[in-house]
């Protein structure tokens, strides 16, 4: 039985990989380090570019071409370095064509894993991808707020709490809200700056 491998991702969930792989085994663990850690590389092949592929790339390459999946995969970076290379640089790699065989060898949890090995930089990216077209781009896609909604499960001892990113105010839309129920002259705005805890306190 072959031996596994393990690539920790991001904060995402534990696959496990049994079809192809047989024993191929991924976690995903957000609190452990995102680095392969290689304790014997006497029998590691030598990075045949090690201008533009790091130790630890080369770490978790050496390691996927262990599953039957990925076996010749460092032959392949040495006989066909110039086509990796441009892949390894091109903008977005989880789109990108991968090089010779390896586009129709790979399905794409396999094509997630070459990037994390190579561009881990695009990771997020991939992965989402990927849950998109697994699970469904809701996964994945923010859902549009329905304030009317969200205000309906709201109560008095609940109360609606808006965590904001740069550039997003919902403002205006829960003025649109306060109108629509006819509650627009018990709607009250104060910013929660200095000077304010008394407007802040008469709102009790």
């Amino acid at each position: 039985m072959p031996s596994c491998s393990y690539f920790p991702v991001t904060n995402c969930v534990h696959v496990e990989v049994i079809r192809s792989w047989r024993c191929a085994h991924v976690t995903f663990h957000p609190a452990q380090p995102t680095t392969l850690q290689v304790l014997d590389r006497s029998q590691q092949p030598v990075n045949p570019c090690p201008m533009w592929v790091s130790e630890e790339a080369w770490d978790n390459l050496a390691s996927l071409d262990h599953l039957p999946a990925f076996k010749g995969l460092a032959s392949s970076l040495e006989s066909a370095a110039g086509d990796w290379e441009l892949w390894f640089r091109h903008a977005e790699p989880e789109t990108a064509e991968l090089p010779r065989e390896w586009e129709t060898k790979c399905n794409e949890l396999q094509r997630l894993l070459l990037v994390r090995s190579l561009r881990p930089d695009r990771v997020i990216f991939a992965a989402a991808s990927y849950v998109g077209n697994a699970l469904g781009r809701k996964f994945v896609e923010p859902p549009v707020l329905n304030l009317a909604e969200t205000c309906a499960d709201s109560t008095a001892l609940s109360p609606l709490i808006f965590v904001l990113s740069p550039g997003v105010d919902p403002t205006d839309a829960l003025r649109k809200l306060a109108a629509e129920k006819d509650m627009g002259s018990k709607l009250h705005i104060v910013a929660l700056g200095q000077g304010q805890v008394r407007g802040a306190a008469a709102l009790r």
